[in-house]
């Protein structure tokens, strides 16, 4: 301390302590706490999370035994509209096996054309309270409820004194989040109103189709954009989590013949997947493609003397065209790296969502876990699965493939070999699989297949039987 005085030392040891309170201050503005998500240094923890629709139909994909809980996982329990509370009790379903997660929201759609009125919040507020018991008693951690409105945005003022008296009428420790329109934060509304009444938001960066920006490509994501948005979000000081798409889609244009061309309608549907398109011949190629937001976008144009499609319109109109929109490693990446861009008041994001069991349109979890992650979305290599196929008089496997690209731009072609000699191979589902050799399976996938599991066909030998992928098809 040669040249210092004991007076100077003491000063400059003071500037020191208000430089590092003023540091400390600044920090707790930029990264504040929330309840039940800071990590043990004291910072917000960076959570991923997963809507888990009830009104899809089926049964839900399930992890690994071995795969760790997902952090969060938003679960739909109900719908409720205008009525309720006018003698109609919101009645919810807490479903009896779900994944495993960290913690849990229950989810309210609203499907009103207004903001619901203070006269269903008992109801709400007991269906919840209900719902949190019932998840406790299965060792589930029930941390909030939200609610999912896609509110007119001139209806903001009144949606957020909905949300206050509900926010109050909560227990002071149960979270209330929200889903939110971008439509919302464009400039001269009240969505401050809106987002100072709970306790996280959570905007959707998905089915905007709006901003123009659907005049480029078609698409179901939104590509995310933490130059623009960033300051937007972290000026309201709440914690907010970014919606991003993990789905796919295939919409068919139907067109009346003697319509002009601006009459077309478009229909939307889950019951086929990009392994029946592909394989079909009445469907003609005609461009691949890749959106702003990373989605691949197929377009096919339908055999003007096929008429198998129209069943799938909303009238008797001519189908002209068939449109197939699948998530990929650039859309989710591209927004989960954007998201964690934020910064300031982003707490993590949230996938739509949760897939059905062998469903073909959206990524699973495990596939979403890589990506954000930093990995490839393809595996490492594809893998044969074998089933017994229970025959009496014979020993017969059921051949399932899974393809270490879910979504291969080309088709795929390898070659299955048994430990024993073959009997006869049935072939079923919807590839091309037959008999190549006394133990030889040759099997032909096409480009986009999607399904994360596809059944080959059933096996029949004399003895049980291994079955390995040969050569470069792994």
């Amino acid at each position: 301390m040669t040249g210092f005085g004991s007076k100077t030392v003491s000063k400059f040891l003071t500037r020191i302590c208000r430089v590092a309170a003023l540091c400390l201050t600044f920090a707790s503005v930029l990264m504040p706490g929330v309840a039940g998500g800071d990590g043990p240094s004291g910072r917000p923890e960076w959570k991923t999370g997963f809507w888990l629709w009830q009104s899809y139909s089926g049964q839900y994909q399930l992890p690994e035994r071995a795969a760790p809980p997902v952090d969060l996982l938003y679960v739909q329990v109900d719908e409720f509209s205008d009525s309720s509370g006018n003698g109609c009790p919101i009645v919810s379903s807490w479903p009896g096996t779900l994944p495993a997660a960290s913690a849990y929201f229950a989810v309210w759609r609203f499907a009103g054309m207004q903001p619901p009125g203070p006269e269903v919040i008992p109801e709400l507020t007991k269906a919840y309270l209900d719902l949190k018991a019932r998840a406790s008693r299965s060792g589930q951690n029930l941390v909030g409820l939200q609610l999912d409105f896609d509110c007119p945005t001139s209806q903001l003022e009144e949606y957020g004194r909905f949300l206050r008296t509900l926010r109050k009428a909560l227990p002071e420790h149960e979270l209330l989040s929200i889903t939110a329109l971008l439509d919302w934060f464009r400039p001269e509304t009240r969505i401050a109103d809106v987002v100072h009444a709970v306790d996280e938001f959570v905007p959707q960066f998905y089915d905007v189709g709006s901003d123009g920006w659907q005049k480029e490509l078609p698409g179901i994501a939104k590509a995310v954009d933490p130059v623009r948005w960033a300051g937007v979000f972290n000026a309201f000081e709440r914690p907010y989590r970014i919606g991003i798409s993990s789905f796919g889609r295939i919409a068919i244009d139907c067109r009346d013949d003697k319509a002009p061309l601006s009459a077309s309608r478009r229909s939307y549907f889950r019951d086929m997947n990009p392994l029946e398109l592909m394989n079909n011949k009445e469907l003609i190629p005609v461009a691949e493609q890749t959106n702003a937001a990373g989605e691949s976008v197929l377009h096919f144009r339908v055999n003007p003397r096929i008429t198998e499609y129209r069943r799938y319109c909303l009238c008797s109109e001519k189908t002209e065209s068939l449109e197939m929109i699948l998530p990929s490693k650039q859309s989710v990446s591209q927004a989960y790296v954007a998201a964690q861009a934020m910064g300031g008041w982003c707490r993590g994001v949230v996938f739509f969502r949760w897939p059905l069991i062998n469903e073909a349109l959206a990524l699973t979890p495990a596939e979403i876990q890589r990506l954000t992650a930093g990995k490839e979305l393809i595996a490492d290599e594809s893998l044969v699965e074998v089933e017994d196929g229970f025959c009496a008089a014979t020993t017969c496997s059921d051949l399932f493939l899974r393809l270490k690209d879910r979504f291969p731009r080309k088709p795929v072609t390898l070659s299955i070999g048994s430990s024993v000699a073959l009997e006869y191979f049935l072939p079923g589902g919807q590839t091309q699989a037959q008999l190549n050799g006394p133990r030889s399976i040759a099997v032909s996938i096409p480009a986009y297949a999607g399904l994360p599991r596809i059944y080959l066909g059933r096996a029949v030998t004399r003895e049980p039987a291994t079955f390995l992928i040969q050569g470069k098809g792994r």
